[in-house]
């Protein structure tokens, strides 16, 4: 070990030499007389350990090791001393010193210092061990939210194979799919263009499941763990798979949709043999599951698609237009929108009772996933009603009471409503109305959601900076502008825009949740006044959405 020591004169620092030699410790060091000298070591020198000699350590000056420990806080402090009583040893490790020994009692310091560099890796290791846990589980989050951010199979697909690729350090990932009796290679990862491909791939199930030994049966076997993978023994098959890939080692967890098997996700080492930790296994394992639920989601997304498809033929065969298609689809959203709400609404009333912890007290852990389902439960009643209010729109079936309205004590009540997820954002908050402009007509509680909306996604997507409400008239018409200092929209992004179940696909995709049907909803009720939302953006330079509605008195 390499060693800084702390020694105001020669023979303590010949004492403490000897004293660790003596015991058999092997070590280098370097030697600061001061407590400046040896903060310049520090930034130049990685050090194990420290050796603080002192004869009477002061308590007042103790806080100058937070100006040692700053360079390297990861290794432990030992102080030499002449005299320290028991009050003195608290201060000094309530200041930040790992241990102390006495002077008189120099056969101490070895032990001393083995034991604390053991605490100090000790604790290092658990330090490593939850921010590994930490990231682990935020890479996972931000898989889930990737993959149930599309509905189709090919790019759910593309994006397993690609975050894996991306989380383990390996040269290729490759997807299986089961067709049949059929084992294909469907979509893969490549660290880079030298990696051979294995698309296209194909084995027996019977051979693919256990190379070496056919006859298991495929549940015995859920993860295939081989770190030195082409020296074991296999089928002609497998060996030309080998041949094909360059296979070292191998890594693969398989995927079950609903019980039933799906195909796996495999890794593969084609440089240096390697092999996986439980920690990898385990959560290769957990990010098969976010992909059997994705495909899942894919799947039955394709299905309503396919019988969408199916009754628009239908209805193009009898000559009906498009519209009643279209009719058809919103009535169908309408009753499967009611449909899930009796059911949801049990979730989140029980959710809050756990939450409350009305019946008895909660682990931490239990908390944090009942929170969790009960996010999850109000996200989706979000969308229901988004649903339904879309549905009901397009179906002609939502009727405006228009009436007199009060534009400042509209525009109040809607900033009142996002002031403090505004404040929790450190945005600010403006209001500017021109003093001629007090009233105008149209459906209130309708207007208040469509604004409120506009506000939503101007704080979603502004960073930081400002969101105002402006309000103008042009025309015969009122406007009342969302104006924000956010990331703005790419002309090829604004296309997308005022689409149902549409997002942008940007980097911020994966960071801002959303069910694509706020902007589409806030069009279709702005029409309905006869008036409609403009955007004006620029990709870095923030947004502009305004809603135009007929003025007083031409409406």
């Amino acid at each position: 070990m390499h060693l800084l020591i702390l020694a105001s004169h020669q023979e303590n620092l010949e004492t403490i030499a000897t004293t660790l030699d003596y015991a058999g410790v092997i070590f280098t060091y370097d030697v600061a007389s001061d407590i400046a000298q040896s903060q310049v070591l520090l930034q130049k020198v990685k050090y194990d350990a420290v050796i603080w000699e002192e004869k009477i350590p002061d308590t007042r000056e103790l806080p100058l090791l937070q100006m040692v420990r700053a360079s390297q806080p990861e290794i432990p402090v030992i102080l030499v001393a002449e005299i320290l009583g028991e009050e003195g040893a608290i201060d000094c490790i309530k200041a930040g010193i790992s241990d102390c020994v006495i002077k008189d009692r120099w056969f101490r310091l070895p032990l001393v210092l083995r034991r604390s560099l053991a605490e100090f890796a000790q604790r290092r290791a658990r330090e490593i061990e939850l921010l590994q846990l930490r990231s682990s589980q935020a890479l996972l989050n931000q898989i889930s939210r990737s993959l149930n951010s599309s509905l189709d199979l090919a790019s759910i697909l593309h994006q397993i194979v690609e975050l894996t690729g991306q989380c383990f350090d390996v040269d290729r990932v490759v997807m299986f799919s089961l067709s049949g009796e059929t084992v294909t290679a469907i979509e893969e990862w490549r660290a880079s263009p030298e990696v051979p491909s294995l698309i296209g791939f194909q084995a027996p199930l019977v051979e693919w499941i256990y190379p070496w030994d056919p006859g298991q049966d495929l549940h015995d076997h859920w993860v295939f763990h081989v770190p030195e993978y082409d020296q074991m023994p296999k089928s002609p098959i497998w060996q030309a798979q080998i041949h094909r890939g360059q296979i070292l080692s191998l890594l693969r967890v398989p995927i079950y949709i609903r019980h039933r098997f799906f195909g796996a996700l495999s890794l593969h080492v084609t440089t240096n043999r390697r092999r996986f930790s439980f920690e990898e296994i385990h959560l290769l394992e957990q990010m098969a599951d976010f992909a059997a639920i994705a495909i899942h989601n894919t799947q039955n997304y394709s299905h309503l698609e396919n019988l969408v498809k199916q009754r628009t033929q239908q209805l193009e065969q009898e000559k009906i237009l498009s519209e009643a298609a279209n009719l058809a689809k919103t009535e169908f959203l309408s009753n499967m929108s009611h449909e899930f709400r009796t059911p949801l609404t049990g979730i989140l009333g029980f959710s809050n009772v756990l939450l409350q912890q009305i019946f008895g007290p909660l682990t931490a852990k239990q908390k944090q996933y009942i929170a969790s389902i009960a996010e999850c439960g109000q996200h989706l009643l979000d969308l229901i009603n988004d649903l339904l209010d879309l549905s009901k729109v397009e179906a002609g079936k939502e009727d405006l009471n228009i009436q007199t309205i009060i534009v400042e004590d509209l525009c109040l009540a809607c900033l009142s409503l996002i002031r403090e997820r505004a404040q929790n954002h450190g945005l600010e908050l403006k209001l500017e109305i021109p003093p001629h402009i007090t009233t105008c007509s149209g459906d209130q509680r309708r207007l208040k959601q469509i604004l409120f909306n506009l506000l939503s996604n101007a704080i979603k997507f502004t960073p930081s900076g400002s969101i105002t409400l402006r309000v103008e008239s042009a025309e015969g018409q009122i406007g009342f502008a969302v104006i924000d200092t956010g990331i703005g929209i790419s002309p090829e992004g604004q296309t997308q825009l005022f689409q149902p179940f549409q997002q942008l696909h940007t980097g911020f995709v994966s960071k801002y949740e959303g069910t694509g049907l706020g902007l589409a909803l806030s069009r279709k009720l702005a029409q309905l006044h006869n008036g409609d939302i403009t955007l004006v953006s620029e990709l870095g330079k923030g947004s502009t959405f305004t809603l135009w509605i007929p003025n007083l008195g031409s409406y």
